[in-house]
């Protein structure tokens, strides 16, 4: 099957600054695009995820990259649970830095889905280069499994050392410390059904975050993993909304709000 018209998808690898090679899809939209998504996937999921967001944010002139993660898809190297979490984060920054070497001056906007948007976050907290905006979808900060929750903080705690957190000792008051300071344009996207990530997660990043643009979207009786649930369209369009009403000045945009969506299914 092709491209749909004036998209077009190049395949490559790019090298971390550890070493390893990761395998990167981008998705470009016909001329010159108005701005760029990084996509960070879940542990469990790879770069196809985003292929039909990809499309729909193309329609609209925005770019997409996205990547397989260390010993994901084609990405080569062990299971990302034996490697340091701050590797993790220094991925994030070398896809980052693809997308804007191959976009420059063009707003550049962070996407991460489960745990991928825990190091997306963790990533701008000491980012050199900091997004126009985060979007954070079913994103993994509260578990029912506890030896999840426990690695969740522990990498925020590895990978942000200059945050006060060596003194903290409860998870929630570690979390509180270290998103506290975070003040970019913020959308958090859940399910109400999501067993996996559980949505009090998103409310409380949404509770404690500074920024004074942030959105909380509850997609009602969704579950896990929004791009691939039914009615996947209501996803995509409100990531390609809240990025283009940040790329427009005179754009209508919710500054600070919590909202669900119900499709009566």
């Amino acid at each position: 099957m092709g491209e749909p018209p004036g998209l077009t998808s190049h395949e490559e690898f790019i090298e971390t600054g550890g070493g390893h090679r990761m395998s990167v899809r981008s998705w470009r939209p016909a001329g010159e695009p108005r701005a760029v998504l990084a996509a960070v996937p879940g542990t469990h999921s790879q770069r196809g995820y985003y292929e039909r967001l990809a499309t729909t944010l193309a329609e609209s002139g925005i770019a997409t990259v996205a990547w397989d993660r260390r010993g994901r898809g084609r990405s080569p190297w062990h299971n990302w649970f034996a490697a340091p979490a701050a590797a993790a984060v220094d991925d994030v920054g070398a896809l980052v830095s693809f997308a804007l070497q191959h976009h420059p001056a063009r707003p550049l906007f962070l996407l991460g889905q489960g745990d991928g948007g825990v190091i997306a976050t963790a990533y701008t907290l000491d980012a050199p280069h900091a997004p126009a905006g985060l979007i954070c979808e079913s994103l993994t900060l509260e578990t029912p499994a506890s030896a999840v929750a426990a690695r969740v903080v522990a990498a925020v705690a590895s990978i942000a050392p200059r945050l006060p957190m060596s003194r903290r000792h409860r998870a929630r008051a570690t979390l509180r410390a270290c998103l506290a300071d975070f003040s970019l344009p913020l959308l958090l996207l859940h399910g109400s059904a999501d067993r996996i990530a559980l949505p009090c997660g998103s409310g409380f990043f949404h509770e404690v975050a500074v920024s004074r643009d942030k959105t909380l979207q509850i997609f009602e009786s969704y579950h896990h993993g929004l791009l691939n649930d039914r009615r996947h369209e209501q996803v995509e369009a409100r990531i390609r909304d809240w990025i283009l009403a940040r790329l427009d000045p005179a754009g209508d945009r919710e500054s600070i709000g919590i909202s669900f969506i119900n499709d009566g299914s």
